[in-house]
């Protein structure tokens, strides 16, 4: 199957985007920090293995989920009062590990799926942001420091996972001129961190050369080697651009690239 998009120029490099088939769920990066939890569905396997909905409930504030005192049911949690049921909440709350944020799977059928966020009695998942107080002084220091948003970054997790589920996961591979392959990257989510890959890659190597020997025959047939740093977008399609830089009025004849070692003059 051809999973082949698009074929473009850009700076002298041949970039190619493709689908990526082998593309894995965000999930398999296995971020610590932040990550989608278990999601309950029969028919989607997403999120977090051990990280369901009940997982969430010690990170909620009292009056959420389980603790919502206006829909819980006291019994069911061994409590005989709502005073009880505040004071169990006190004990298991743990205030400085997660923030957690409820979402629910939109399931469209043949239309597909998307995660959406939703209020704790519709939750049927949770985005978990650590917090800095459970992370080293280093990290709670960086985060303080780039203003830390647990939203916005439960935001991001879930316009990625919703890509994922769109099935936008790329692949890009950037070649010379004449085809060799520079680089390649797989698991790309979205056009925008696509084309952000493909600037990345194009800024890294539009300005690198590699050594080329070209041999070149004079008007009164003899020759020398010419070595030049030739752009690494050319490959082994360099000799027209070596023959400009060499001057034709000073050789009736330039071949090339070669391996130098192999070739005796």
């Amino acid at each position: 199957m051809d999973y082949e998009i698009e074929t473009r120029t850009t700076e002298g490099f041949k970039v190619i985007i493709s689908y990526d088939p082998y593309g894995e769920s965000p999930d398999s990066w296995g971020n610590t920090d932040w990550f989608l939890g278990k999601v309950s569905s029969k028919r989607y396997g997403l999120g977090r293995e051990g990280w369901n909905v009940a997982c969430a409930q010690n990170y909620l504030q009292y009056g959420e989920g389980i603790w919502d005192y206006d829909t819980s049911d006291y019994y069911d949690h061994g409590c005989d009062s709502e005073q009880e049921l505040r004071e169990k909440w006190q004990d298991e709350y743990e205030p400085y590990e997660y923030e957690v944020f409820p979402v629910e799977l939109v399931d469209y059928g043949s239309g597909g799926a998307q995660l959406r966020f939703t209020d704790t009695k519709n939750a049927n998942a949770y985005i978990y942001v650590s917090l800095p107080y459970s992370c080293l002084l280093s990290e709670v220091v960086y985060r303080v420091k780039h203003d830390f948003d647990p939203y916005a970054i439960a935001e991001g997790l879930l316009k990625t996972w919703n890509t994922y589920l769109e099935g936008r996961v790329y692949h890009v591979c950037v070649k010379t001129q004449d085809g060799e392959d520079l680089d390649s990257c797989g698991e790309l989510y979205g056009e925008e961190e696509t084309e952000d890959f493909i600037k990345q890659l194009i800024e890294h190597y539009k300005n690198k050369t590699c050594l080329q020997h070209f041999l070149v025959t004079r008007a009164d047939m003899s020759s020398y080697w010419e070595d030049l740093e030739v752009p690494v977008y050319l490959g082994e399609a360099s000799l027209d651009w070596a023959k400009e830089q060499i001057g034709r009025e000073s050789a009736i004849c330039v071949t090339g690239p070669h391996d130098k070692n192999k070739i005796a003059v």
